[in-house]
């Protein structure tokens, strides 16, 4: 359970873990899980055993996120999707638990998802993808992105990026993010959002720039934005 000791939002994300039914070694001697599924080995012990813990979560995770990846490239045609490519889309659309309102330190940015994160939420089958890796962000310089969006759906927004190690001299209290980056919208009626400025499970404007994390999130609820113009 987060956050870190220097205030990073922690986990990332969650999975499930409860009750996951998954292969039993027939080597195993203290079977600590009840019996699921059916068929039994050469010995009589179950093929199939019920455990919880974040060993089970985890291998929920790593098992979407590698579905994701295929997808990002079969279907996207990223034939090498980085860590941080793979870490925003599991973010973006991951589910909000509801108690209490992401960001919070018992689940993150929410559950992972994986039919949020590679199918379109207006009913469509086909999901649009703009990929740029043409641009070198330098230090002091921004990237510009204009997208035209159906404010009755909402928007989520999420930059990840794999920073460089800090400082194995600093205290763990101490901030321990290199590269600060800053995720900024402006919508069409002048209104400004920065990343993570959060209320009840929201962005809301205004706020201080994130310069802890790695991980930078703008998520506005269905109805937010207003066109411009009269």
């Amino acid at each position: 359970q987060g956050p870190s000791l220097d205030g990073r939002v922690k986990p990332d994300l969650v999975a499930p873990g409860v009750n996951i039914c998954s292969g039993r070694s027939e080597e195993a001697t203290t079977a600590i899980g009840a019996s699921c599924g059916t068929g039994t080995h050469a010995n009589g012990d179950p093929l199939y055993m019920s455990l919880s813990g974040s060993s089970q979560a985890t291998a929920v995770a790593g098992g979407t996120v590698s579905l994701i990846r295929e997808f990002i490239r079969e279907e996207v045609g990223i034939t090498s999707p980085t860590a941080s490519l793979l870490k925003a889309a599991s973010i973006n659309r991951a589910v909000d638990l509801g108690t209490a309102d992401i960001p919070n330190s018992a689940e993150g940015w929410g559950q992972i998802s994986l039919d949020s994160t590679i199918l379109p939420t207006d009913g469509s089958t086909q999901l649009q993808t703009f990929h740029d890796n043409s641009r070198v962000l330098d230090a002091g310089f921004s990237a510009l992105y204009a997208f035209d969006v159906d404010p009755s759906h909402g928007l989520d927004i999420t930059l990840v990026w794999s920073d460089e190690a800090g400082s194995a001299q600093d205290t763990q209290s101490q901030k321990r993010l290199v590269n600060d980056l800053d995720l900024t919208l402006y919508a069409p009626d002048g209104t400004i959002y920065k990343g993570n400025v959060f209320v009840n499970g929201f962005s809301v404007p205004n706020g201080a720039s994130d310069d802890l994390n790695n991980v930078e999130r703008i998520r506005l609820a269905p109805g937010t934005i207003a066109p411009s113009g009269t």
